[in-house]
């Protein structure tokens, strides 16, 4: 059940460390030459390169920022999948649609490249506030308080964070998680 969490962690951390081992044709050296070829970047996407908004979700600009989303992935996810409140498959829809819907808030409404995979983890925690609002879990809605506080200081504290990103995650996490439990006849 927790193949789809380890899978995902375990993809993001090759990627991460391909540009050390590998040197790619008609790519420097360089890890931020690495990054450039599939980082969100408006202009590529608008000239065609859609795919950016997919390989952006599994960039990472150093190893704090992707030992901080790996971290996030592996608490959530598993969170979520122990305690059956989504199945593995239902996950990864959820991950990628959220990775997606993340790229397009940031495409729209932020100028600057970016990478990351927290547009895809804030519609996990998205997803997880769905559940918490539609089953009235006094501890899930306390929790999902603190987070929201928490990541608001965050965001709003440390330079160069895509909070359009992270809105666009959550929304479409959140939007999937509430479709999700409806259908699965959650006593609300």
């Amino acid at each position: 059940m927790l193949f789809i969490v380890y899978g995902l962690i375990a993809i993001n951390v090759v990627v991460y460390i391909l540009p050390f081992l590998i040197q790619f044709p008609g790519v420097s050296s360089s890890f931020l030459n690495f990054l450039a070829l599939g980082w969100k970047e408006n202009e590529a996407i608008a000239d065609g390169e859609f795919y950016r908004l997919i390989t952006a979700g599994f960039l990472h600009s150093d190893v704090m920022h992707l030992g901080f989303n790996m971290l996030s992935l592996y608490s959530l996810g598993t969170g979520l999948l122990r305690n059956g409140l989504y199945t593995p498959v239902q996950f990864g829809v959820i991950y990628l649609s959220s990775l997606l819907s993340g790229s397009l808030f940031s495409f729209l409404f932020n100028k600057n490249p970016s990478v990351g995979a927290s547009g895809a983890i804030f519609g996990l925690f998205g997803a997880y506030t769905a559940w918490a609002v539609l089953t009235g879990n006094i501890s899930a809605l306390g929790s999902v308080a603190i987070n929201i506080v928490f990541l608001a200081f965050i965001t709003l504290t440390i330079q160069n964070i895509d909070n359009w990103g992270h809105a666009g995650g959550f929304v479409a996490g959140f939007a999937i998680g509430v479709f999700y439990l409806l259908n699965s006849g959650v006593r609300i």
